[in-house]
């Protein structure tokens, strides 16, 4: 591995938004985007960098820098398709709900920490069970934007109606 101070810095996240970031790092192994979105060698993963997820995510992609991730800290709401992935946060939350019509058909897989985020017309929520992060799931939301989520990671999620 890398230096030992980058790995303290690392250890010092909580370990919810690491889990988290964990989690973004992973998804693009199990989804798999309309033609168009998969014809591209990257998968762009969009999250504002004043969000605490930002850093450890950054970390992990710089690590591993075969794995083909973008993160895009700084992006245009009105230019969203240029995400694979978008992590919404809450400032960014409203936004969301009013784009939503808009949102909804692009190849774009929303992801939140956002309680009600899955009923609400995003894809995958984040949430805290147990101590243990878990994820709720609006398979409608997915199928619109005609984005296919792995069984091996459908298994980890509830199932949401909107």
């Amino acid at each position: 591995g890398g230096g030992s101070f980058a790995h303290a810095q690392f250890l010092s996240v909580p370990r919810e938004q690491q889990l988290k970031a964990a989690y973004l790092f992973h998804f693009p192994d199990f989804v798999t985007w309309p033609s168009a979105q998969t014809a591209r060698d990257t998968t762009v993963i969009c999250l504002s960098d004043h969000h605490s997820i930002y850093e450890p995510l950054r970390q992990a992609i710089t690590k591993q820098p075969d794995k083909s991730l973008i993160l895009k800290g700084q992006y245009s709401l009105q230019n969203i398709a240029v995400c694979q992935l978008w992590y919404v946060s809450n400032e960014e939350f409203p936004e969301f709900q009013r784009r939503l019509s808009t949102i909804a058909e692009q190849p774009v897989l929303t992801i939140s920490s956002v309680p009600g985020f899955a009923r609400a017309g995003g894809m995958l929520e984040f949430y805290i069970e147990d101590n243990k992060v878990r994820m709720r799931a609006n398979l409608a939301a997915l199928r619109r934007a005609q984005i296919r989520v792995s069984s091996r990671l459908l298994r980890l999620v509830d199932v949401v109606q909107e």
